[in-house]
């Protein structure tokens, strides 16, 4: 406005001045404002460049700062939210924020794909219930609803949502696997309680016949209970328990009562023949069937009760004509043989061949008896068909018993009604075959497969006279791995697999406790390890439950010249040393708690290595113990101060055989221990080389994805997750672990893992320059 202009001279025009301009300043405004504009534009052109490199700088920002996998599940765990990345009021802050949010989304589909697929496994191997499945997915959702609520809000309600729908169906796909089950047990449950049931009654029915009933009835006499009364009460309860059962199980059940009735009674008087001292205690039974006591027993085939009727007749005519005594013996030998197959089956022992006798023979000795003669053949028979297939398929691979056992059931399962029988008979023989098999191979596997012709010719090696330590040492390693081979193809895990026979155990331990003093027990397990060789490991762990904890430790520093210090630790680990190292530090409360302050200090770089592995802390507790033993012994003997005979007891026991890194420890007996770690560490670069299998859990729900995709995203968070860790048994080498602490694994399923040899020579990045490769890129590590 105009007139603020003019009150600074004391003039002041009422209303304003309108249109009032002057040349000279019209002349000077144009010219400002040509500069204005300009201005605005330089201005305009540096802002859109500034916004450019924000956001640029943003994005690196946001994708460098992005939650990690780790910390995403941490902050879950704790119920803690994931600070957010960036602002929505700059370029820089938009940018770092929407980089974070992708980059976040897929870690947290990672993470939550590897829990789903954890509650999905224990689904399936039983360890949760459908009841247990909602709360466990609430939880996860609301774990990532609380560290995800600050970060970016309508991430955390989608994943959220996503995780209900997942459990809603887990639980569904749970419950349906769960109803299905309990029908199956129960109908099975039924049927097997409702026939037992049902035996039981015809058995007690057939000893004690008709039953006088006291009580009040129209004639004012006793009620008799007859026989066939009883067993109309036993059909009708029967009936009522398989009510519960399928129709067609049920149908199937219901025509087996009169069956099995009949079958209950032919062996009641088989029985009754077989064991009768005189006629007389046969006659009730065949006059029973005589007047038709007896016929509810025979409605399945009314021709058995004239083949019974004969049998009795025979053997009450056998009483009165002849003595039995010269064919008691006879006959008993023959009642013997389904015992003795059994017997056979059980032991793994074999039929002596002139115990058999033929069906002929056997019908010859029953002439008089021929009912239980036949009867005694089909049950020989059967003893014999499971015996000799016991002898078929005992010593045969685990595959090959499974798919045998699956044709048998699935000839069962195809079979006609008529066929039925047979075929179930067929299935419960080798069942019983298989029983046995298992329980011999779990209770002794080194004796079960002993029997073997590989482990017998392996063994043979090992008695030869006149060869080289060397040699000698190169069979016991080849019985060892014959032995564990032929032990995992008959279906043990690597981890049940035992190279000793239990018998052969017992006489090791009670060989230690005949030993006296350090040096006996040091020369002894010095002795065994070399003749072990490369399988001392394995037999030392077979031993290690049944002698002191440092047993196996002794025999490693010996292996790595610490012969002193592992005959010394020996005579500490004796009984008697023993108790009076406990007092001492009992004793001496400051030595023993610097020794624990000193163990805990050199004890950090090995419980590291260990602790990718459940009996990680159990295996440092052991270690630390042989440490601790031996320390106190220089404290004791010595008068070192604790610190100092903590590092001298250390290095004699770990520190001369292991160089430690992060996370594993690499034996200083390998070929160029120097250079593996960095090797192991170089090699991260170059998975993609490999063929690495993506773990069915993570990035499920990453649909969008490629297969490719999908395995460059878990390559690369291995590059930065990954770890080396020792494989159990380090003599081997390194095993990769992912960032959840799952193994790695190759396309078939096998651990991915380098062995010390494959690691021992370093990788060297090809160089470039002028886009041609200067220094050729050396072979990469086979996997083991």
């Amino acid at each position: 406005m105009a007139l603020p202009r003019y009150q600074n001279v004391g003039v002041e025009v009422a209303g304003g001045i309108r249109g009032l301009d002057f040349p000279s300043r019209g002349e000077a405004t144009r010219g400002l404002d040509t500069i204005s504009h300009v201005l605005d534009k330089m201005s305009e052109s540096f802002f859109k460049e500034a916004a450019v490199a924000a956001t640029a700088e943003g994005e690196k920002y946001g994708a460098e700062n992005a939650p990690t996998p780790e910390q995403i599940a941490e902050a879950r765990k704790l119920n803690q939210p994931v600070a957010p990345i960036g602002d929505s009021r700059t370029y820089f802050g938009k940018a770092a924020n929407q980089a974070a949010t992708r980059i976040a989304a897929k870690n947290v589909a990672v993470d939550a794909e590897l829990e789903m697929g954890r509650i999905q496994n224990d689904i399936a191997a039983g360890r949760v219930s459908a009841n247990d499945v909602i709360p466990r997915v609430n939880a996860l959702a609301k774990g990532y609803s609380g560290a995800l609520k600050e970060f970016d809000p309508v991430m955390a309600r989608s994943v959220e949502a996503d995780l209900a729908l997942h459990g809603n169906k887990m639980f569904l796909a749970a419950s349906k696997k769960a109803t299905a089950d309990a029908i199956a047990a129960q109908g099975a449950k039924a049927l097997e309680a409702g026939e037992e049931t049902y035996r039981n009654t015809v058995k007690n029915i057939m000893a004690n016949g008709d039953q006088f009933l006291q009580g009040p009835t129209i004639s004012g006499n006793a009620a008799i209970y007859t026989v066939q009364q009883q067993i109309d009460d036993a059909y009708a309860k029967a009936e009522n328990q398989f009510n519960s059962l399928p129709k067609a199980a049920r149908k199937e059940a219901m025509k087996n009562l009169p069956v099995w009735a009949q079958a209950e009674f032919k062996s009641f008087v088989i029985d009754k023949i077989v064991t009768a001292k005189s006629e007389d205690e046969l006659k009730p039974i065949l006059e029973g069937i005589q007047n038709r006591q007896y016929e509810a027993f025979f409605t399945a085939n009314k021709d058995e009760a004239l083949t019974i009727k004969k049998a009795l007749t025979s053997a009450i005519n056998e009483f009165e004509a002849q003595p039995k005594r010269d064919l008691v013996q006879q006959q008993a030998e023959l009642r013997q043989i389904p015992a003795n197959y059994d017997a056979a089956l059980t032991s793994g022992k074999t039929i002596t061949p002139g115990v058999v006798k033929s069906d002929d023979e056997i019908r010859k000795i029953f002439k008089n008896n021929p009912l239980a003669g036949e009867e005694l053949i089909d049950k020989i028979k059967i003893s014999r068909e499971t015996y000799e297939s016991w002898l078929e398929y005992k010593y045969k691979p685990a595959t090959e018993l499974n798919a045998e056992r699956k044709r048998l059931k699935d000839e069962l399962d195809s079979s006609p009604f008529g066929e039925t029988a047979k075929r179930l008979a067929a299935l419960k023989r080798f069942d019983a075959v298989a029983t046995a098999r298992d329980k011999m191979l779990a209770d002794d596997p080194a004796t079960f497969a002993a029997n073997l012709p590989e482990v017998k010719a392996a063994f043979a090696e090992t008695q030869k006279e006149g060869v080289s330590e060397v040699q000698r040492t190169t069979s016991w390693e080849k019985y060892g791995n014959t032995m564990k081979s032929v032990q995992m193809g008959l279906g043990l895990s690597e981890h049940e697999v035992k190279i000793l026979p239990k018998g052969v155990v017992d006489g090791v331990v009670a060989e230690w406790e005949l030993k006296k003093g350090g040096q006996n027990i040091a020369s002894w397990l010095q002795s065994e390890s070399t003749r072990w060789g490369s399988m001392w490991p394995d037999v030392m762990k077979q031993l290690q439950p049944s002698l002191p904890a440092a047993a196996p430790i002794i025999a490693t520093m010996q292996s790595f010249g610490q012969n002193s210090a592992a005959i010394k630790l020996a005579e500490l680990s004796g009984t008697e040393n023993t108790k009076a190292l406990k007092q001492f530090l009992s004793e001496n409360h400051e030595t023993s708690k610097g020794i624990n302050v000193a163990l805990e200090r050199v004890m950090k770089p090995f419980e590291s290595s260990v602790a990718a592995y459940a009996d990680g802390p159990a295996v440092a507790e052991q270690w630390k113990g042989a440490i601790k033993t031996l320390a106190a012994g220089y404290v004791m003997s010595n008068a070192k101060s604790p610190k100092d005979a903590v590092d001298q007891a250390y290095k004699e026991i770990l520190g001369s055989q292991y160089s430690f890194h992060d996370t594993f420890r690499v034996p200083l007996s390998v070929k160029n221990p120097d250079v593996i770690a960095q090797t192991a560490n170089e090699l991260k670069f170059y998975l993609k080389n490999y063929d690495i299998k993506v773990p069915p859990s993570a990035m499920a729900q990453a649909t969008n994805m490629s297969e490719a995709e999908k395995k460059d995203i878990y390559i690369r968070s291995l590059r930065e997750f990954g770890r080396w860790v020792n494989i159990p048994d380090d003599r081997f080498g390194l095993r990769l672990i992912d960032g959840t602490g799952a193994g790695v694994r190759r396309a078939d399923g096998s651990f991915f893992e380098m062995g010390w040899e494959d690691l021992s020579n370093p990788i060297t990045r090809p160089m470039f320059s002028g886009g041609r490769q200067t220094t050729p890129n050396p072979p990469l590590p086979r996997m083991n």
